[in-house]
């Protein structure tokens, strides 16, 4: 019985693989990974065309701005000018849609022009705050 001589093993990982076999995979496989690459950056550009040409949810039916948006770029652009009235109905219709942090920014701004505004302002401009 013939025994191999013992090859130190940092040695053993630094060779070269010589099998017929490991170099026959290696051969197909290099040309089979560069056609899915490039199968990857057709599929990704496909995909990046298509995100832009299928319309948003719920842009084909109004593009008219909600009746929140209104309130809110009228409120935002003259906070002097704006009623009482539109204030309370922009905290409602914001905290109905979950857009409570915008409202309360347009919100902050009145309070700064408006010195006594009613209580119940104050009390809804605190709820909508939180």
């Amino acid at each position: 019985m013939q025994t191999m001589p013992q090859t130190h093993p940092s040695i053993v990982a630094t060779l070269p693989h010589t099998s017929p076999r490991v170099h026959a995979q290696t051969a197909l496989r290099a040309p089979v990974q560069a056609s899915m690459a490039g199968l990857s950056r057709v599929a990704s550009s496909l995909m990046l065309c298509l995100a832009f040409a299928w319309p948003a949810a719920g842009q084909d039916t109004a593009d008219a701005p909600s009746e929140l948006d209104t309130l809110l770029q009228r409120v935002q652009a003259d906070p002097a000018g704006a009623s009482e009235a539109d204030v309370m109905k922009l905290m409602e219709l914001a905290e109905g849609e979950g857009r409570s942090y915008a409202a309360s920014l347009a919100v902050k701004g009145y309070l700064s022009f408006h010195i006594r505004p009613e209580p119940k302002l104050l009390r809804a401009a605190a709820q909508t705050a939180e």
